[in-house]
């Protein structure tokens, strides 16, 4: 009687001992892995502190970048495909529900990618003048079905020079993330 006593005393310590090597995470507890779908509450800054976007309706308003025209809650993805810059997707690989990352910094490589000089170009105007353009100097244009930055215009040779970098180009992104639900299956729209 007194050797199964240490029998149950050594798998319990054995038991207890795993819990504390394995962490207190559950079998049940999901963990993001490569493939899954999540839902995720964000706020994304620059390195100076500057919020730029935000999933949450009141950090918008209280930073000044509310849209009354967008519809604000989580942002659904599947995890290790395209549409989601790499930083980000890297960043909820292993997190699990209702955590949050803080202060992930996601540098322009993982981000929007380094601004390309070379994507600077000056065209020649071939279906309008300049000056049909002059008002929209500074501005995000669509030339050719493509979307650009109007850098400047030459009315004398009637051409224009356009900026094909995203906007975020070259700029260190800072985010907290908070994963909402992990899953198999794309989420319902609402």
């Amino acid at each position: 009687m007194i050797v199964m006593q240490g029998k149950v005393k050594l798998l319990l310590i054995a038991i207890i001992l795993s819990v504390l090597v394995l962490g207190c995470t559950s079998p049940s507890e999901k963990v993001v892995k490569s493939n899954d779908w999540v839902l995720v509450d964000y706020t994304g800054r620059f390195t100076n502190g500057t919020v730029f976007d935000t999933s949450n309706a009141t950090i918008a308003n209280q930073t000044g970048i509310y849209d009354p025209g967008r519809i604000y809650g989580p942002l659904s993805f599947q995890v290790d495909q395209p549409g989601m810059i790499p930083g980000f997707n890297d960043a909820v690989l292993g997190m699990t529900v209702n955590v949050t990352k803080y202060n992930v910094t996601i540098p322009p490589e993982k981000a929007y990618g380094v601004y390309n000089q070379s994507l600077i170009v000056v065209t020649t105007l071939k279906t309008a003048n300049a000056s049909d353009y002059k008002d929209y100097v500074g501005q995000a244009i669509y030339y050719n079905g493509v979307q650009a930055k109007l850098l400047a215009i030459d009315a004398v040779n009637n051409t224009m020079t356009l900026d094909y970098n995203s906007p975020m180009a070259g700029k260190t992104l800072v985010f907290d993330i908070t994963v909402r639900a992990i899953s198999t299956t794309p989420f319902a729209s609402t």
